[in-house]
């Protein structure tokens, strides 16, 4: 059953590449990838206890730690926290919990938003053993069709 949510979170997060990018921070890469819940299929939001909704969104957050002589990072574990602010000003804090899949170790904070919306995150990320970094990003997040 792990294997076939781990599959199928793949699947979901590969049809959204556009969706997903990274930030280079002081020896770790922070991927980020913020996506209407309505994108995940039943199963998969259910293993996750993600509700799926047009007007709800997740944030997933992995911190990598590359690897020398090697194309594989390692995931780290981190203590993130954060908020987002919308284009007139509103702030919300985002409430990250973590998930463990095989070596994989994601950070998922769940929240609401408008269609087409424009949002600012910014994040604090300190990964174990690291520093705590400010990550900051810009994304608009559209309802599944």
């Amino acid at each position: 059953m792990q294997k076939i949510i781990i599959a199928a979170l793949a699947l979901c997060f590969s049809l959204s590449a556009l969706a997903e990018q990274k930030v280079a921070i002081r020896g770790y890469d922070v991927h980020y990838m913020a996506l209407s819940t309505a994108e995940l299929t039943e199963d998969v939001a259910a293993a996750y206890g993600i509700n799926r909704s047009n007007k709800q969104a997740f944030l997933s957050i992995s911190v990598l730690k590359p690897q020398p002589d090697s194309i594989v990072a390692v995931p780290v574990e981190a203590n993130v926290t954060g908020s987002f602010r919308n284009m007139i000003g509103q702030t919300r804090q985002l409430e990250f919990r973590q998930v463990k899949e095989g070596s994989a170790i994601y950070y998922l904070a769940e929240f609401r938003f408008l269609n087409e919306e424009i949002l600012r995150f910014t994040l604090q990320v300190e990964p174990e053993g690291g520093a705590s970094q400010t990550v900051e990003f810009q994304q608009s997040i559209w309802e599944a069709l």
